[in-house]
């Protein structure tokens, strides 16, 4: 009976002793590179992308759509816009020795806008920036776009999307490739 009761003791110990795993950290080791805004909001329903109404007002940061305590509200994306918007891109991983450049495109896919200049009659954005240098030793680099005014009112928003690409060297992240903003015509 004793020794029945030493090895119920021990089945307990001896399971509970081999059940432990180590935590080990999970750490990302690669690089590559990511448009910041897209990273910070959810994806839109039905898109691989978030779809922007409102421009933010700084990168870092989720879109303001309601007061809070935090600041006011993003401004509405309209034809009217006159600001060019920066877009910044992300370095993930560690900083590079040399400068990296990367495209920046229109998504025809997706993309219901014109595009064109302010001479260019119903346009509905530009493209500033069709490649983004990321500095040596830096982890951002910034695109930029502006909103043209076709001069038509309508009550259909235009959407415009862009898509980052990687270089030879560092990857773009399929997560965070695409962005969309939806221009509102009223």
């Amino acid at each position: 009976m004793k020794k029945l009761f030493k090895y119920l003791l021990l089945i307990p110990l001896i399971t509970s002793l081999t059940g432990c795993v180590k935590n080990d950290d999970i750490l990302f080791k690669g690089t590559l590179v990511e448009i910041d805004w897209a990273s910070f909001n959810a994806r839109t329903s039905g898109y691989p992308f978030t779809l922007f109404t409102r421009v933010p007002g700084e990168p870092g940061r989720g879109v303001y759509n309601s007061p809070n305590s935090y600041g006011g509200i993003d401004p509405l994306l309209t034809r009217a816009t006159v600001d060019t918007i920066r877009m910044r891109i992300n370095l993930v991983g560690p900083q590079q020795s040399t400068p990296q450049t990367f495209t920046m495109g229109v998504n025809s896919t997706f993309t219901t806008g014109i595009e064109g200049s302010s001479t260019t009659p119903g346009a509905h954005f530009q493209l500033i920036d069709r490649t983004v240098t990321i500095p040596a030793n830096s982890s951002f680099g910034f695109c930029r776009w502006v909103v043209r005014n076709p001069g038509v009112s309508s009550t259909i928003p235009v959407t415009v999307v862009f898509q980052l690409r990687g270089n030879n060297s560092i990857p773009v992240s399929e997560n965070f490739q695409f962005i969309g903003w939806s221009i509102s015509q009223l």
